[in-house]
């Protein structure tokens, strides 16, 4: 039972996010167990009516788009495009009369802009793209036509390369009882950033729905139409958001080195800390959890704390005993073991608050050894008499 399930896609960690219409929810999948996340459900105290499709930005957070439903469209939250934050918070971006009919939804390669489909089928709605300016905090801005389809059928799930190109499904090979024309012509339209068709290529039956890169280069697109699953090589390579991207993120606005590997054994004064580098699987799941807790420090505090480096590795020890993280006080260093405790997310967001406390309360000497000021300092809910001296 699918829920009847629209919008996928995979995140960097491999968990697949999908977007379940009838159920009227956002979920995360875990590949490995099966366990199913709700990330978003409603909005404003109202079911949320038919989420339709999906992407993810730098920062982790998921922006979607909703339909209307045929139960009850006057109690919940339909035609619009929402943003899920790494807290779970769920953000409404644009709402009728702003979009008609939101549908396919992707970000560009550089993370500043965010296209949107509109894809209403009755006459005098809006059948277009649009492109708005997406900023780092997570708004939209100076919303504009980037193509037109009207009269014809509007696109429906799309999907972006490298170069920051659009892959539309859209069109009809015959009228099926609604005002869309066949202007359109049915299959992938390639679109430039500026709004520039740049290439076409005819799918054989109605009704085309979505398209999406794949294979192991990210060289093949991949078409549903009708009854048929197509496959169709490409010159440009599809583009999909990494861990990579994510941790330069990170990085990027608190000014860090954040790396999966270093030279081992880290000489200190008090012994020596080793490790191995993380297998890329580990890698990626903990980057999931440490960006949205890293990000809860103000920038400033980070500065601050004079910490200029986070390590993620695994089989980490300190002096041959086996440490979940170590703050290298001497190198400005925080190393983070990805594998050890990772059963556990609520121990591994422990750990990342415990090493960090200690890293800012060195540099303070001792003066923010107190919950009370601690608290005041940051948005996390870490404290270090309630739990934290566990976190070893």
């Amino acid at each position: 039972n699918t829920s009847e399930t629209n919008g996928l896609y995979f995140a960097p960690d491999g968990s697949l996010l999908a977007c379940e219409g009838r159920a009227g929810r956002v979920t995360r999948t875990d590949p490995a167990t099966g366990r199913i996340h709700v990330l978003a459900d409603g909005f404003g105290g109202r079911k949320l009516a038919m989420p339709n499709d999906l992407c993810m930005d730098r920062y982790g957070r998921v922006y979607f788009t909703s339909r209307s439903s045929v139960k009850n469209p006057a109690g919940e939250n339909s035609k619009a495009v929402y943003r899920i934050d790494v807290d779970g918070t769920v953000h409404q971006l644009l709402a009728e009369p702003q979009v008609h009919m939101p549908n396919g939804i992707v970000i560009s390669p550089s993370g500043n802009r965010l296209y949107l489909i509109e894809a209403h089928p009755d006459e005098n709605f809006n059948r277009r793209i649009n492109v708005y300016d997406l900023k780092p905090d997570g708004t939209l801005h100076k919303g504009r036509t980037l193509i037109d389809f009207y009269p014809g059928r509007s696109g429906d799930g799309m999907c972006i390369d490298e170069r920051g190109n659009l892959y539309v499904a859209a069109g009809l090979h015959a009228t099926r009882g609604t005002s869309e024309t066949l202007s359109t012509r049915p299959g992938i339209h390639v679109i430039s950033p500026e709004g520039k068709l740049l290439a076409f290529r005819e799918t054989p039956e109605d009704t085309i729905t979505n398209c999406a890169f794949g294979g192991p280069d990210l060289h093949q697109l991949f078409v549903t139409c009708g009854s048929k699953l197509l496959r169709i090589p490409t010159k440009t390579r599809g583009f999909r958001l990494t861990s990579d991207q994510l941790l330069n993120q990170l990085g990027s606005d608190y000014r860090l080195s954040i790396a999966m590997t270093t030279k081992f054994p880290v000489r200190t004064t008090h012994g020596p800390i080793t490790g191995r580098q993380a297998v890329r699987v580990d890698i990626d799941r903990y980057v999931r959890l440490l960006g949205p807790e890293l990000r809860l420090y103000p920038h400033q505090l980070i500065k601050q704390s004079g910490l200029r480096k986070v390590v993620l590795c695994t089989d980490l020890k300190f002096d041959g005993q086996a440490r979940s993280a170590i703050p290298d006080f001497e190198h400005q260093t925080l190393f983070l073991d990805v594998k050890r405790g990772a059963s556990d997310a609520r121990y591994q967001r422990l750990v990342i608050h415990h090493e960090f406390f200690h890293i800012v309360d060195y540099v303070d000497d001792g003066k923010l050894n107190q919950d009370a000021v601690w608290s005041r300092l940051n948005a996390t809910k870490f404290r270090y008499g309630e739990g934290g001296r566990a976190a070893q």
